[in-house]
């Protein structure tokens, strides 16, 4: 008894320190009526079109035959914000061949312009609007990165922020 009453403490006190549930810049959680089924690494990567900021659209289908990481994230989750410097690190240093897009999950345009323009950052920024995306990909915790090989098969599910190039690069490793 005193040995789960230990783990349940635990529990309690780690839990702020792991990944963020869904939240928008109006502290309202993001739902959807869309019921699917997540995904699971070995599965197909299932096909979107979104918009970037400038409102070009990227559809997945398109970069098939080459590797792919989404990155799923909120500009009011700090952890979001501060792996952002290692995935720009890896994407000024990418191989031509390698796919890098963000996936910001509900926050207005105005919310993403302002928080691009304090910073430099060069990869995409896609907007899920509706949430339309991230519930095919079973995105219920914050930041997401999903490692998809040029087959188009998820190899890697990765629910917490990275803290280093490394990590990112280890996790690379599986879909080279």
């Amino acid at each position: 008894m005193r040995t789960l009453v230990i783990l349940m403490a635990l529990f309690i006190i780690t839990l702020p320190f792991t990944s963020c549930t869904q939240s928008s810049t109006t502290d309202t959680p993001i739902t959807t009526t869309k019921v699917t089924t997540p995904v699971s690494i070995g599965d197909m990567a299932p096909d979107f079109t979104l918009e970037d900021l400038e409102g070009n659209l990227f559809t997945l289908s398109d970069f098939l035959g080459s590797p792919v990481i989404i990155n799923f994230w909120l500009t009011t989750w700090h952890p979001c914000s501060e792996e952002f410097p290692y995935f720009e690190d890896f994407y000024r240093n990418k191989q031509a061949s390698m796919v890098f897009i963000t996936v910001n999950r509900g926050d207005s345009l105005s919310a993403l312009i302002e928080f691009v323009g304090g910073n430099d950052y060069s990869f995409p920024m896609l907007r899920d609007v509706d949430n339309s995306v991230s519930p095919d990909y079973g995105v219920s915790k914050i930041p997401t990165t999903i490692y998809i090989d040029k087959e188009g098969v998820i190899q890697v599910i990765k629910v917490e922020a990275y803290n280093s190039i490394a990590e990112i690069e280890s996790d690379l490793a599986s879909i080279r």
